[in-house]
């Protein structure tokens, strides 16, 4: 099995497998690849083969790797505004011209008014 860290700098492995087998099940081509969710006992057995580093995916169904990568990036949003939302909320933000709290920081980000 080959690991992400084998290659620094690359994509997750799990992506690109993921894509390459959407790529190869022509998945572009189904509507509602994303809207349509997989059959869940195929999901359940893509999900353990990704658990155990195993990329060799033999699924002919494009509705379950599309599925398995919508979930994928949905955790990563949630796990992305969960620790950023976190960070703001610490006014762990580093001081650099004055200093910030996290709701004058959001503000500024926004093109809103600290006065």
């Amino acid at each position: 099995m080959e690991h992400q860290k084998d290659k620094p700098n690359t994509l997750p492995l799990v992506l690109t497998s993921l894509v390459d087998l959407l790529r190869s099940l022509k998945a572009f081509l189904v509507e509602g690849i994303f809207r349509v969710p997989g059959n869940v006992p195929n999901l359940t057995k893509m999900r353990l083969q990704i658990e155990n580093h195993n990329y060799t995916f033999t699924e002919t169904d494009p509705h379950v790797p599309a599925s398995v990568l919508k979930v994928c990036f949905v955790i990563s949003a949630l796990l992305h505004f969960f620790f950023i939302s976190l960070f703001l909320s610490l006014d762990v933000v580093p001081h650099v011209a004055r200093p910030y709290h996290s709701h004058g920081l959001i503000l500024e980000m926004y093109g809103g008014s600290t006065q």
